[in-house]
């Protein structure tokens, strides 16, 4: 896990925040 990419998408000034992290093993939800 040395290059990690968080994805924001949605409402960056909201509560509803999906976070999405690219970088992970396949079978990661």
């Amino acid at each position: 896990m040395s290059r990690l990419r968080w994805l924001t998408a949605g409402e960056s000034h909201g509560p509803a925040l999906v976070a999405t992290l690219e970088g992970l093993p396949a079978g990661v939800p």
